[in-house]
């Protein structure tokens, strides 16, 4: 016996429901890590694409470092 378009469309509507893609990400999120997803180099080249490099030069954080108290030394013992 074979099934129509229509019914196996009203099946799974009926059982599964229309957002289970939806269901089943939020599920994902919720429950696994993303290593657990991807591989190594799935994330690293997701890394690459989407962190933003620094956008601070050397002189940029070396006034933040004096104004913050920092300095660039190394503290004897």
């Amino acid at each position: 016996m074979t099934t129509t378009y229509e019914q196996d469309s009203k099946f799974i509507h009926d059982i599964v429901g229309e957002n289970i893609l939806e269901e089943v990400l939020g599920w994902i999120k919720s429950n696994m890590n993303p290593e657990d997803v991807f591989d190594e180099q799935a994330l690293k080249n997701w890394a690459i694409e989407n962190v933003k490099v620094n956008e601070y030069d050397e002189e940029d954080l070396r006034d933040w470092a004096n104004e913050n108290g920092y300095s660039n030394s190394i503290p004897e013992f």
